[in-house]
Formats: structure tokens, C-alpha cells, sequence
């Protein structure tokens, strides 16, 4: 799948339908008319950055590679030919799409934060003061961070799991550091041969849908803008493609 894709899926599934990109008190308004559970702006933000954040890792080592091989003017077709399935690429692409990890993240991350009942409980609430449950104080800035790591894992492992059935020669091994093994899926998400084409259409029509949800929510013009951005990142990308090969 496709990063934008993955960037999209994390912030719709992630960041919570009921919690609006708006002001306090614009948040204030909508509970009281929807009874919907509402978290500040900046405290959205942070939790929107985490997912981006986290949808993103998993690709990291991909862009990485891109980078030093471009500046040392390699081919196009060599870096996916022969960089991408060196032994040291290999295992950063392991590191980085290791499913296990990012569960590990997500548990602690959870267990740290059970006390509270949902995210925005964990986002919420004055800076300044601490939440107490059974005797025990947890700041405003470790709930935070509790949040963050809870968001980003989270998002990491939905990478992850869009990715598994969507590679059939070039995926990773996903179940790494206790094994090697890479699931060898019948679709690509890009290889004609292997119905990347029917994907790709599938694959823009969700992420149109995807847009339009966000879409909805976003209640300013910067992240609007930014998202219009995204969706066209999708032809500027097909352009580049188009051009390199």
C-alpha cells in the first residue's frame, strides 16, 4: 500500500470520529450538544502527529535508501533491483516492519494507560494538574506521552497489517526478531502481474473516501490545505514513476 494511503487509514481509523479538529471551547459547544467526548486542539494535534508519525516508520527505511542512493546517482532500477534486497536494507526493513515491536509498544503503552478509560481521557484535562485513580497520580504530561506512544504503535501496527497481504515478492518479515519468514502474498499493491492493477484502483477510490472523512472533521484551512496536498502527492508520485522507469 501506498504511504499516503497508510497516513490516511491511520488518521481515520486513529484519531477518533467524535474528536473534532476544533477549539476548547468550539469542543465545549459540541459536547454539550452532542454529548460526544472532545479533546482541545493542541491536544489533537499531538495525537494526529502520532499517527502520522507512526504510519510512517514503517516506510522509513525505504525513504532512507531512496535518499543516499539518489545523492550517490544511482539508477532508478537499481536501487529497487539490488539496494532494496541487500542484506543490510533487508534487516532495516525488518527492523522497521517488525509486527511484534509495535505490539510490545502498543501493550505497555496500554497497560500504562488502563486506568483511563478511553484516548481522549488520556489527552485531556489541565496541564496542571494530575489524574488520581486508586490512590495513584499519573501528570497530565505522562498521560500525554502515554498517548502518543499508545497512537503512534497503533499506527505502526495497522502499516503493518495493510501491508501483509499486498506484497508477493518484495515484502518484509514482518514477524521479526523471531522469524525470517516473509509471507509471499498472490496480490501487489503495484505489480500488474499480480493484480496491481485492480488494487491501485481499489486504493485510490479508499483513499478518496478516506479524504472526504477527514475532510469533514478538519475545521481549519492549514490542515485542509495539507490534506489537499496528500491526495496529490498520489499523481505527483504516479508522474515520478511514469518518468523513471
Amino acid at each position: 500500500m501506498n504511504t499516503q494511503t497508510h497516513l490516511l487509514l491511520a488518521t481515520a481509523i486513529l484519531v477518533p470520529a467524535a474528536t473534532v479538529y476544533c477549539s476548547a471551547n468550539d469542543a465545549q459547544d459540541l459536547q454539550t450538544v452532542t454529548k460526544a467526548r472532545t479533546v482541545p486542539k493542541a491536544s489533537v494535534l499531538l495525537l494526529t502527529i502520532a499517527a502520522v508519525s507512526g504510519a510512517l516508520i514503517p516506510d522509513a527505511g525505504l525513504f532512507m535508501m531512496w535518499g543516499i542512493a539518489k545523492t550517490q546517482g544511482v539508477a532508478e532500477s537499481v536501487i529497487w533491483s539490488d539496494w532494496y534486497y541487500s542484506e543490510f536494507w533487508q534487516w532495516v526493513g525488518a527492523l522497521t516492519n517488525s509486527l511484534p515491536l509495535y505490539l510490545m509498544l502498543v501493550l505497555v503503552s496500554w497497560l500504562a494507560g488502563a486506568r483511563y478509560h478511553f484516548i481522549s481521557s488520556i489527552f485531556s484535562g489541565p496541564a496542571s494538574k494530575s489524574m488520581t485513580r486508586d490512590g495513584q497520580s499519573f501528570s497530565s504530561s505522562g498521560r500525554r506521552a502515554v498517548g502518543f506512544t499508545l497512537i503512534f504503535g497503533s499506527a505502526a501496527v495497522l502499516h503493518v497489517l495493510a501491508d501483509l497481504p499486498l506484497h508477493h515478492d518484495d515484502g518484509h518479515p514482518h514477524f521479526w526478531p523471531f522469524s525470517y519468514w516473509i509471507y509471499s502474498s498472490p496480490v501487489s499493491y503495484w505489480d500488474p502481474a499480480h493484480y496491481g492493477r485492480i488494487w491501485s484502483f481499489i486504493e485510490l477510490m479508499l483513499a478518496l473516501l478516506l479524504i472526504v472523512i477527514i475532510w469533514r472533521r478538519i475545521r481549519t484551512q492549514v490542515g485542509r490545505f495539507l490534506l489537499l496536498l496528500l491526495g496529490l502527492s498520489y499523481f505527483l508520485a504516479l508522474a515520478y514513476w511514469l518518468s523513471a522507469f
